[in-house]
Protein backbone atom coordinates (compact mmCIF):
# COMPACT_ATOMS: atom_id res chain seq x y z
CA UNK A 1 0.00 0.00 0.00
CA UNK A 2 2.85 2.39 0.74
CA UNK A 3 3.82 2.37 -2.63
CA UNK A 4 1.48 4.40 -3.87
CA UNK A 5 2.42 7.06 -1.76
CA UNK A 6 5.19 7.93 -4.07
CA UNK A 7 4.24 9.83 -7.43
CA UNK A 8 7.14 8.64 -9.80
CA UNK A 9 6.41 5.97 -12.61
CA UNK A 10 9.61 5.47 -14.11
CA UNK A 11 10.65 1.57 -14.60
CA UNK A 12 13.88 2.11 -12.28
CA UNK A 13 11.26 2.76 -9.63
CA UNK A 14 9.56 -0.04 -10.10
CA UNK A 15 12.46 -2.37 -10.27
CA UNK A 16 13.72 -0.39 -7.06
CA UNK A 17 10.22 -0.69 -5.27
CA UNK A 18 11.43 -3.18 -2.66
CA UNK A 19 14.36 -1.24 -1.10
CA UNK A 20 12.16 1.55 -1.32
CA UNK A 21 9.20 0.18 0.85
CA UNK A 22 11.97 -1.93 3.19
CA UNK A 23 11.87 0.63 6.28
CA UNK A 24 8.32 0.42 6.01
CA UNK A 25 7.88 -3.27 5.29
CA UNK A 26 10.80 -3.79 8.82
CA UNK A 27 8.04 -1.19 10.56
CA UNK A 28 5.21 -2.78 9.83
CA UNK A 29 6.35 -6.29 11.28
CA UNK A 30 7.65 -4.52 13.95
CA UNK A 31 4.66 -3.13 14.73
CA UNK A 32 2.81 -6.62 14.45
CA UNK A 33 5.17 -8.14 16.96
CA UNK A 34 4.61 -5.17 19.35
CA UNK A 35 0.57 -5.59 18.98
CA UNK A 36 0.74 -9.51 19.41
CA UNK A 37 3.34 -9.39 22.05
CA UNK A 38 2.10 -6.48 23.88
CA UNK A 39 -1.44 -5.85 22.87
CA UNK A 40 -3.07 -3.49 21.00
CA UNK A 41 -2.61 -0.48 22.82
CA UNK A 42 1.35 -0.48 22.96
CA UNK A 43 1.30 -0.79 18.97
CA UNK A 44 -1.04 1.81 18.29
CA UNK A 45 1.63 3.94 21.11
CA UNK A 46 4.68 2.80 19.03
CA UNK A 47 3.43 3.40 16.18
CA UNK A 48 2.18 7.23 16.70
CA UNK A 49 5.93 7.82 18.25
CA UNK A 50 7.51 6.58 14.96
CA UNK A 51 4.91 9.10 13.25
CA UNK A 52 6.05 11.56 15.47
CA UNK A 53 9.74 11.18 15.50
CA UNK A 54 9.49 11.04 11.34
CA UNK A 55 7.41 14.52 10.84
CA UNK A 56 9.78 16.08 13.32
CA UNK A 57 12.45 15.08 11.30
CA UNK A 58 10.78 16.39 7.86
CA UNK A 59 9.71 19.55 9.53
CA UNK A 60 12.70 20.57 10.31
CA UNK A 61 14.93 19.94 8.18
CA UNK A 62 12.83 19.07 4.83
CA UNK A 63 11.06 22.53 4.96
CA UNK A 64 11.02 24.92 1.57
CA UNK A 65 12.34 28.24 1.96
CA UNK A 66 10.75 31.61 0.88
CA UNK A 67 13.04 33.62 -2.03
CA UNK A 68 10.28 36.00 -2.82
CA UNK A 69 7.07 37.37 -1.53
CA UNK A 70 5.66 40.48 -2.97
CA UNK A 71 2.12 41.38 -3.12
CA UNK A 72 1.33 45.29 -4.28
CA UNK A 73 -1.41 46.70 -6.43
CA UNK A 74 0.13 45.45 -9.70
CA UNK A 75 0.56 41.74 -8.97
CA UNK A 76 1.31 39.01 -6.34
CA UNK A 77 4.93 37.12 -6.98
CA UNK A 78 5.43 33.99 -4.24
CA UNK A 79 8.35 32.12 -5.04
CA UNK A 80 9.80 29.31 -3.07
CA UNK A 81 12.51 26.81 -2.84
CA UNK A 82 12.29 23.28 -2.33
CA UNK A 83 14.88 21.39 -0.70
CA UNK A 84 14.13 17.90 -1.92
CA UNK A 85 11.67 17.78 -5.08
CA UNK A 86 9.85 14.13 -4.51
CA UNK A 87 6.71 14.97 -6.34
CA UNK A 88 6.22 14.85 -9.76
CA UNK A 89 7.20 18.31 -11.60
CA UNK A 90 4.29 20.42 -12.56
CA UNK A 91 5.02 22.25 -15.84
CA UNK A 92 4.67 26.04 -15.27
CA UNK A 93 1.18 27.17 -16.36
CA UNK A 94 0.50 31.03 -18.08
CA UNK A 95 -3.22 31.62 -17.71
CA UNK A 96 -4.11 34.55 -20.27
CA UNK A 97 -7.49 36.18 -21.39
CA UNK A 98 -6.98 38.55 -23.91
CA UNK A 99 -3.36 40.20 -24.37
CA UNK A 100 -2.73 39.94 -20.90
CA UNK A 101 -1.23 37.35 -18.72
CA UNK A 102 -3.78 36.80 -15.63
CA UNK A 103 -1.15 33.98 -13.65
CA UNK A 104 1.67 32.48 -13.83
CA UNK A 105 1.90 29.02 -11.90
CA UNK A 106 4.35 26.09 -10.90
CA UNK A 107 5.31 23.60 -8.33
CA UNK A 108 7.98 21.46 -8.31
CA UNK A 109 9.31 23.03 -11.43
CA UNK A 110 13.40 23.61 -11.92
CA UNK A 111 15.12 27.32 -11.84
CA UNK A 112 16.37 25.85 -15.24
CA UNK A 113 13.01 25.37 -17.23
CA UNK A 114 11.14 28.64 -15.67
CA UNK A 115 14.29 30.24 -17.58
CA UNK A 116 13.70 28.27 -20.65
CA UNK A 117 10.15 28.73 -20.52
CA UNK A 118 10.06 32.91 -20.24
CA UNK A 119 12.78 32.65 -22.77
CA UNK A 120 15.67 33.95 -20.58
CA UNK A 121 19.00 34.31 -21.86
CA UNK A 122 20.91 34.59 -18.23
CA UNK A 123 23.54 31.39 -18.38
CA UNK A 124 23.21 31.15 -14.73
CA UNK A 125 20.07 30.70 -14.61
CA UNK A 126 19.79 28.37 -17.54
CA UNK A 127 22.28 25.92 -15.60
CA UNK A 128 20.58 26.48 -12.08
CA UNK A 129 18.77 23.04 -11.18
CA UNK A 130 17.10 23.73 -7.95
CA UNK A 131 13.54 23.32 -7.48
CA UNK A 132 11.00 26.02 -6.98
CA UNK A 133 7.29 26.61 -6.20
CA UNK A 134 6.27 29.89 -8.33
CA UNK A 135 2.93 31.87 -8.18
CA UNK A 136 2.34 34.78 -9.86
CA UNK A 137 -1.06 36.61 -9.72
CA UNK A 138 -1.40 39.45 -12.30
CA UNK A 139 -3.57 42.20 -11.01
CA UNK A 140 -3.10 45.20 -13.57
CA UNK A 141 -1.38 45.26 -16.75
CA UNK A 142 1.53 47.40 -16.00
CA UNK A 143 4.58 45.43 -16.24
CA UNK A 144 5.66 41.76 -18.16
CA UNK A 145 5.11 39.48 -15.65
CA UNK A 146 8.15 36.99 -17.42
CA UNK A 147 10.78 40.29 -17.02
CA UNK A 148 9.27 40.42 -13.22
CA UNK A 149 9.46 36.50 -12.38
CA UNK A 150 13.27 36.89 -14.75
CA UNK A 151 14.45 39.61 -12.16
CA UNK A 152 13.34 38.50 -9.34
CA UNK A 153 15.11 34.94 -9.72
CA UNK A 154 18.29 36.56 -11.09
CA UNK A 155 18.40 38.79 -7.64
CA UNK A 156 18.23 35.38 -5.67
CA UNK A 157 20.76 32.79 -7.96
CA UNK A 158 23.47 35.47 -8.74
Amino acid sequence: MHLTNFGNTNTLYYILAPLIILPQFIGGITLGYTRLKLGFFWGVLQHGLYNFILFTMLLLFLNSSSLTNINNEEYTLEITKLELGLNRPVKLTTYKSENRIDSIIGNNTMAKEVAKILNSTDTILLKKSKRLNIRFINKTNSKNPKTIILDELKKEFK
